[in-house]
Order: C-alpha cells, then sequence, then structure tokens
C-alpha cells in the first residue's frame, strides 16, 4: 500500500491479542483530526484497521507529535460520530493514529460505510451490463478484496438444480466452469441446507471437496461459503477461501459475506429477468 505500511499500528489497548482485527484496507473518507492542544487536521483515510488509521491530511505540513491525544470527526453527515485516538506515527506525509476504544466502534463504523459502498457497487455492475459474466466476475473481485481473502468463487445451480456451475471466481487460479454435484463438497451443502458454513480447518472437515485442489494445485486451508437465496429459492453459493494473513472467519465474516450473497442473489434474479424481456421484446419486434 505505500509508505503507509510501515506505520505498524497496533491494536486498540482494550483489545485482546489473540482477537481477530481487520486487514488494513485502502479506503478513503472524509475526516478531522481534532487535537486536544487546539490544533485540527482535516483530510481523509488512506488505511483503515479496526484498532487505528493512516490519515492524509489535506494540507501538507506543520504536522503533529507522536503521542498526541485527541479525537477523530467525520464530516458532512457523520459529525456527530467522534472517536478518542493517539498520534503513535508520523511519516510519509501521512499522520497514524490508534483508537482508544474497547469496542472498536470506529473500525466497525468505517468497515459498515465500506460494505455499503460494495452492495452499491454491485447493484450498480449488474444494473449497467447486460453481460451476466462480466458482472458476476466484477463482483466476485470486490468480494474477494473486502473480506481479505486469497480467492473466491461463485456457483450457480444449472440444468434443473442437477450440477453446481463456477460461473466466476478470483484468485491464483482460475475454476470458471468447473462442475460439482449438487451435493458435492461443502458448496453443495451450503445450497442443499440454505445456511452459511465457516470451515476453519477444511483438512479435516469430511465435507470439503480435494478434488479441486488435487485439480488446480491451490491449497484451500479455511473457507466460509454463504448460499445465494432469493424469496426461498437457492441459486447456487458463494465462497471465500482463505483469510489473508492466516486468520480466521469469524461471524462478522459471516454476516457480511450472507448479506453480500443475498444482494448477489437479487441482482441475479433481476438481471435474467431484464435479459428475458429483452429478449421478448426482440422477438415481438421480428
Amino acid at each position: 500500500m505505500g509508505e503507509q505500511d510501515d506505520l505498524n499500528i497496533d491494536v486498540s489497548p482494550g483489545l485482546a491479542a489473540n482477537q481477530r482485527r481487520w486487514e488494513r484496507q485502502d479506503y478513503k473518507s472524509a475526516l478531522t483530526l481534532l487535537l486536544d492542544d487546539g490544533r485540527n487536521y482535516p483530510g481523509h483515510t488512506r488505511d483503515v484497521s479496526l484498532g487505528g488509521v493512516y490519515i492524509i491530511p489535506d494540507t501538507p505540513g506543520n504536522l503533529p507529535e507522536c503521542g498526541m491525544f485527541g479525537h477523530v470527526r467525520f464530516a458532512s453527515d457523520h459529525d456527530s460520530l467522534v472517536f478518542p485516538c493517539e498520534v503513535v506515527r508520523v511519516a510519509g506525509g501521512g499522520i497514524g493514529v490508534n483508537f482508544h476504544d474497547k469496542q472498536a466502534s470506529f473500525g466497525m463504523f468505517i468497515t459498515h460505510d465500506m460494505m455499503l459502498d460494495l452492495l452499491t457497487s454491485i447493484n450498480n455492475s449488474f444494473a449497467a451490463s447486460m453481460d451476466m459474466g462480466e458482472t458476476l466476475q466484477i463482483s466476485v473481485d470486490h468480494i474477494k478484496n473486502y473480506l481479505q481473502c486469497e480467492a473466491a468463487s461463485l456457483f450457480l445451480l444449472e440444468n434443473n438444480d442437477n450440477v453446481l456451475v463456477c460461473r466466476a471466481c478470483a484468485g491464483p487460479v482460475d475454476i470458471t466452469g468447473m462442475r460439482l454435484r449438487p451435493d458435492e463438497g461443502i458448496v453443495g451443502r451450503v445450497t442443499q441446507g440454505s445456511e452459511a458454513i465457516i470451515a476453519h480447518d477444511v483438512r479435516g472437515d469430511s465435507r470439503f471437496a480435494e478434488k479441486v485442489d488435487a485439480m488446480t494445485g491451490f491449497k484451500t486451508e479455511s473457507l466460509l461459503c454463504a448460499p445465494l437465496v432469493i424469496r426461498g429459492r437457492v441459486l447456487g453459493a458463494l465462497e471465500v477461501l482463505n483469510k489473508r494473513g492466516s486468520g480466521l472467519f469469524v461471524g462478522h465474516d459471516r454476516v457480511v459475506l450472507t448479506a453480500l450473497a443475498s444482494a448477489t442473489a437479487l441482482a441475479i434474479v433481476n438481471a435474467r429477468q431484464a435479459a428475458l424481456h429483452v429478449n421478448d421484446e426482440a422477438n415481438r419486434r421480428a
């Protein structure tokens, strides 16, 4: 990510050392750093974690010293949201701060904002393109990056729900077109049971379909899979593999992927209906 990678921002003091924290992510959002001595630094975030943030001031120069305390406040419609913090690093023209907040409310707030942005992006992609394959690929790329995973894939039930076909994937290997039985692997279990599944160690999980790794050379260590469900009907499943940094998928990841899968399922149905409408209109005019 550039110079801010040197910040090594620590987790907030109140968070247990073994508690999962968000990987730092590039994200721009307007805010102001207000120091207790009266100085303020309007700017935007360039790097975000659950316990800290890297701020790029709008006006360069005269940066604060490490050890200064203050608050981060969001601009415009987020004026009422303030987060106590301490300056822990000044480098690369930016300011690194840690939050003094045991509940990690800043991290939860910013990642909620990022999730809404992602949902909007996915819906806009489907609305702007009639190319289902391209749109699914864009969506899977976004989801992989958002959840900080090594790989992601989207399987759809086809041929009267008799086969699962990978229609989009992101990661080091391409499994687009791979076919599984509707009950095969964790993807099959998810589509059969209509509930998300977390597998922390797939090597000890009998539900895992090892043939996929055997065919591709990819090494799956952990995964999270959620069904694509719309009005009670399962269309397929969305799967993410291997949390970066040897992290584990947790309940919040499950909630996020389930929401993203629901939004993707709705977008798929709408895109299919739009395509049928276009075809019907073309046939009517022929």
